[in-house]
């Protein structure tokens, strides 16, 4: 199954996203997805974000 990461997001990029696919053959196929921020927290030391 494919994935997608999405590194150091906040609650300002949570909301409803549009994924497209197509490969020229056949119709494209849409999908939506609500993406849920659950923490906007980051660890910041030594002038590098960690986890």
């Amino acid at each position: 199954m494919p994935v997608l990461i999405l590194d150091r997001v906040d609650r300002h990029q949570a909301g409803i996203y549009q994924c497209m696919a197509s490969n020229g053959v056949g119709e494209d196929v849409t999908q939506q997805i609500n993406l849920h921020v659950l923490s906007d927290v980051l660890h910041y030391c030594c002038g590098n974000y960690a986890d």
